[in-house]
């Protein structure tokens, strides 16, 4: 026999061999060489490395006595190549790959130099030899690494049954005779047979399993899908009854061919056990139900179409109790949206079996909607058809109070936003992304700073990074751009988000639209400014026209007489009694200039306004709006007490504007310099003489301590820079609408201002 033939002989016998020890590989462990030390390089290195060592000094020691023996023994190549195929097939369970094919070369060196002639040399005088030792060598590799993989295939096996000893649910496998061939732990636990006792054992007849249908319905449904689901009476080993849910999976092999089962069982008695207790105490159990939490109860049978309503089922749904309840009821109350998936829902979970837990609207007679929140259960009846047990609940408070809290935060009118902490923009709401016009938050964040307005870009752009630098909070006015081109300010305001140990997280940012208050406060400045413009020119002005056209007359007339005067005086023979008579009308004129400048004094008798009714609150209103701003930059709190009753006044808006102007100003001067509380309190009423009092009071310096009445003189001031013209122009024109201006100390400190307007009815009523 050839070289060739020998080794394929060999070969053969190697296959049996490999068959025989991968077939016990499941019930062996394979000691470590390194006292069970883990070998695997990424966790031990060293271990490794000595594994290694010791793998290949056993393996050079073991080739060595089998080279040792057959070359004493005499026997041929073939022989000891089959002997080295028997110690490399050893060898290669207990390493990788790499060390079969060194131990194979290995072998092939120890055939060519022992067995091979020319012996004692690494020479091949015969091509046939050379092909005897490369089909060695294959041979070897291919049985190594068949050998390997087998075991590998096996390891994965014993750890996917391992996996199922760790699940809690029992699991089994029977063969297409019913036989056991695989029993998990839980199936141990729960049955009460060992896996030795159960491998091999017929489960129908080891379990005196008690199916919902008849068995071939099952098996051909089994069959025919793949997959059953049911549940199942079993008996355990003490003879206790039990209910399992079991699915059931066919196992085919590689051509289709069904070979076996594997069902997995759930332990259900205990739920079956609470099921029929809730059955049987239903009437109690939907009562209390009812007094705990007012929801309602039902019980749905899919095969007779019976349903079941606790008495808060029907208060929910607004129907009289009836015998029977019936789908159409529920659909009849079903809000016409929600049909559609309601109806769906009901014929998936009488189609499936399936548990449903859904919220949809209810429409009443009235048109009044209601929220329910369905929950169901599927369960299994002695029978085996399908019923649902389940609850209802109102939750159309709920569902109300959701409503307005999304509202609330839909309707916040503040642009929000989130930064990195290094500033980056990682989420704009939605509102921001409607007021730049954009639709995503890439975009945006990508190109926020385009949208600031040119003139403020540079300023926004360097205190935002100083305030990231630093991680201080950030506030900024500017304007930015908004979808339609418009620039609008906002209020940019940020907060940096911190751990517990002070690291920066995030930016939390509210941008808040200002545009119009900016422009109100232009607005208010400008009429500001009005006003004090309309309280020199109407003081100046008035001033100046009384003495101009009231003094021009006596003093012309005392000229005219003080010239005839000097004429009577200038002749030869002076005519006395004309120059007495012309220096007595010098007198009469003189006194007549006194009297006109009493009554400038009196300031303005002349009533040249503009008069209408007036609104008393609105102006007192609208003087708050313009001083605001110069009350809190000095920390003064404004407060009212207005008559809500309060009748309009017949008078000259913008000069009771200009009065109550005035009397507010004086009481911020008075306040600004004071310590302690700073308070301006403004009211108004109707007094029992038919007339409309405002009164302002503040805690400032007080009245001076000359006579209260002075300081309505003109030009009489407290004020190193004041004119002394404010309170006599306002007592001028209180005096002019028919009322009264006066002041008072206010305890315990500061003064108070009273003005008295009287109520007019409209001349055209």
């Amino acid at each position: 026999m050839s070289g060739l033939a020998q080794i394929s002989k060999a070969l053969a016998g190697v296959r049996g061999v490999a068959a025989r020890i991968t077939g016990h590989l499941a019930g062996t462990s394979w000691p470590s060489l390194t006292s069970g030390a883990s070998l695997s390089p990424a966790s031990d290195g060293a271990a490794r490395f000595r594994h290694l060592g010791l793998l290949w000094l056993f393996g050079g020691i073991a080739l060595a006595l089998v080279t040792l023996l057959c070359f004493t023994l005499g026997l041929d190549d073939a022989t000891t190549a089959f002997a080295f195929l028997i110690v490399i097939v050893l060898l290669s369970l207990m390493d990788s790959f790499v060390s079969s094919a060194i131990f194979s070369i290995v072998a092939v060196g120890c055939l060519d130099y022992f067995f091979i002639p020319p012996v004692f040399a690494f020479e091949v005088s015969d091509t046939q030899d050379l092909t005897v030792l490369a089909a060695f060598l294959i041979a070897s590799l291919a049985v190594t690494s068949l050998v390997r993989r087998l075991r590998r295939l096996d390891e994965l096996k014993r750890e996917q049954a391992q996996l199922l000893d760790l699940t809690s649910d029992s699991v089994f496998v029977c063969d297409i005779e019913d036989r056991i061939v695989y029993w998990n732990r839980s199936a141990a636990e729960l049955y009460g047979w060992s896996r030795s006792e159960a491998l091999g054992k017929n489960a129908q007849q080891l379990l005196q399993a008690v199916y919902p249908a008849p068995l071939g319905e099952i098996m051909e449904s089994l069959s025919r899908t793949g997959r059953w689901e049911g549940e199942l009476r079993h008996t355990t080993r003490d003879g206790r009854k039990i209910i399992t849910s079991s699915r059931w999976s066919l196992q085919r092999d590689a051509r289709g061919r069904p070979i076996g089962t594997l069902e997995t069982n759930t332990d259900i008695t205990e739920r079956k056990r609470a099921e029929d207790a809730l059955r049987q105490s239903q009437a109690a159990y939907l009562a209390e139900a009812q007094k705990l939490s007012h929801t309602g109860s039902f019980g749905w049978s899919v095969a007779t179409g019976e349903i079941l309503w606790s008495g808060e089922s029907f208060q929910i749904f607004e129907y009289e109790p009836v015998a029977k309840v019936s789908l159409d009821m529920v659909m009849n109350r079903v809000h016409p949206e929600d049909a559609e998936l309601v109806r769906e829902t009901i014929e998936r979970a009488a189609r499936h079996g399936e548990d449903f837990d859904f919220e949809h609207r209810l429409l009443m007679p009235g048109g009044a909607v209601k929220h329910v929140h369905i929950v169901a259960r599927a369960v299994t009846d002695e029978s085996g058809d399908t019923e649902f047990v389940g609850a209802m609940m109102d939750i159309t408070t709920a569902k109300e109070a959701e409503n307005r809290a999304q509202l609330i935060i839909d309707t916040v009118p503040g642009l929000i936003w989130h930064a990195r902490p290094d500033g980056s923009f990682d989420f704009i709401s939605q509102r921001w992304l409607e007021f730049a016009g954009q639709t995503s938050v890439e975009r945006l964040s990508e190109g926020w700073s385009e949208q600031i307005h040119p003139a403020e870009i540079e300023q926004v752009r360097a205190r935002w990074a100083r305030a990231v630098a630093e991680v201080k909070p950030f506030e900024v006015e500017a304007r930015f751009r908004r979808f339609d081109g418009e620039y609008r300010w906002l209020l940019v305001q940020a907060l940096p988000l911190l751990d517990s140990s002070g690291n920066l997280l995030g930016w939390y940012g509210n941008d808040i639209d200002i545009h119009d208050r900016k422009q109100t406060e232009e607005a208010l400045r400008q009429a500001q400014g009005e006003l004090a413009h309309v309280n020199r020119v109407t003081t100046m002005g008035e001033l100046t026209a009384a003495l101009a056209h009231e003094i021009n007359q006596p003093i012309g007339a005392a000229v005219t007489n003080a010239e005839s005067c000097l004429s009577w005086l200038a002749g030869d023979n002076p005519n006395i009694e004309e120059a007495r008579a012309a220096a007595g009308n010098i007198v009469r004129d003189g006194m007549r200039a006194a009297e006109i400048i009493t009554r400038i004094r009196r300031l303005f008798k002349k009533d040249t306004s503009l008069r209408e009714l007036v609104d008393v609150n609105n102006v007192i209103g609208e003087m708050i709006g313009i001083l605001r701003n110069e009350a809190i930059r000095y920390a003064i709190a404004i407060r009212t007490e207005l008559d809500a009753d309060l009748p309009p006044v017949m008078g000259d808006r913008v000069q009771l504007q200009q009065v109550v102007m005035n009397l507010m100003l004086n009481s911020i001067d008075a306040m600004k310099t004071m310590d302690g509380r700073r308070i301006l309190d403004i009211r108004s009423r109707r007094t029992d003489e038919d007339e409309v009092m405002i009164s302002v009071r503040d805690t400032g310096v007080g009245l001076p301590p000359q006579p209260a009445e002075r300081i309505f003189d003109a030009f009489f001031t407290t004020k190193p820079d004041g004119t002394g013209m404010g309170l006599s122009i306002s007592r001028a024109i209180i005096a002019a609408h028919g009322g009264r201006l006066w002041a008072a100390d206010n305890a315990p400190r500061g003064a108070i201002f009273h003005l008295t307007v009287p109520v007019e009815a409209d001349p055209s009523g």
